[in-house]
């Protein structure tokens, strides 16, 4: 039903999951994964999906199989506008203009960017357990900075991180999985476990990673701050998914806050789970996303 698929973008080769077209409605989904994961996060929705739609699901730069450059001095490269564009260029290649977007996590980030950047393309936009970067710092505090430690973390100078988790990479990503919210090793798949522990091992991928984290801290930031001043909001049906026992419940009014930045219709769902719903509660998201996709 998939098939493991490499796009040459100039800067990066992406790797993406694509589904068979035959059958398919036109409509076309992507799944955009988070940390500190890759497209093998959507191994139980993916296929689920598929029976419906053509489904994409890339790994994001620094991530995965995809490409992992050295960050620039500004971070620009992992920005969240130049990781929409990466999308963008995986569509382009295949012949496909509109679709809708899904992303978890950091994935939802770039799903976020890509509704605001490109309205023309996104037709439906879902984002499962954030609120937008600018009001994760606008409202730091010491309890969402010892919450969410790793936005920290990560952006501090390049080497830091990076050398202080090397030999220590399957701990932190086994320590990330299970650190926000009520999932224990037994929700993930083995396979993607071993997916997200074998990409930590390189160390392109310990950077590219905090490279994301470092441009959410600065260029991003900038990025979403302007949109805020000039009032540019999500105009596509938007659907914003949180787990009631994840942190992002403890520290935010998820709804309130995304009421904030999308202007069209807006469907908010709350659901029993943790922070890392595609793994955690697969069916029980699927309930939620499959009749907002339809819609």
């Amino acid at each position: 039903m998939f098939s493991d698929e490499f796009f040459d973008l100039g800067e990066v080769r992406l790797r993406a999951r694509v589904s068979d077209s035959s059958g398919a409605e036109p409509q076309v989904v992507v799944l955009l994964h988070g940390y500190p994961q890759s497209s093998s996060a959507w191994h139980a929705i993916a296929p689920a999906l598929a029976e419906r739609y053509r489904v994409i699901c890339p790994d994001l730069r620094g991530y995965g199989e995809s490409s992992k450059p050295l960050g620039s001095p500004d971070h620009a490269n992992y920005s969240k506008r130049v990781m929409a564009d990466d999308i963008l260029a995986i569509l382009d290649h295949i012949g496909i203009h509109s679709f809708a977007a899904v992303g978890h996590d950091r994935g939802a980030r770039v799903a976020h960017r890509l509704a605001l950047d490109h309205p023309d393309r996104v037709t439906k936009l879902s984002m499962i357990d954030i609120a937008p970067t600018v009001e994760m710092y606008d409202r730091m505090n010491a309890d969402i900075a010892s919450a969410y430690f790793h936005w920290s973390f990560l952006t501090q100078p390049a080497g830091v991180p990076e050398n202080l988790l090397r030999g220590k990479e399957k701990d932190w990503v086994r320590g990330m999985l299970t650190a926000f919210g009520q999932a224990q090793f037994r929700d993930f798949d083995p396979d993607a476990q071993r997916d997200y522990e074998e990409a930590f091992l390189d160390p392109a991928c310990l950077h590219g990673t905090c490279e994301d984290y470092r441009a959410s801290a600065t260029i991003d930031l900038r990025h979403d701050r302007e949109n805020r001043v000039a009032g540019k909001g999500i105009e596509c049906p938007t659907q914003i998914i949180w787990g009631e026992s994840g942190i992002l419940a403890r520290q935010f009014d998820p709804e309130a806050v995304w009421k904030l930045y999308v202007n069209g219709s807006l469907e908010t769902v709350v659901l029993p789970a943790g922070h890392f719903l595609p793994e955690e509660a697969p069916e029980l998201l699927l309930s939620h996303l499959a009749p907002f996709l339809a819609s």
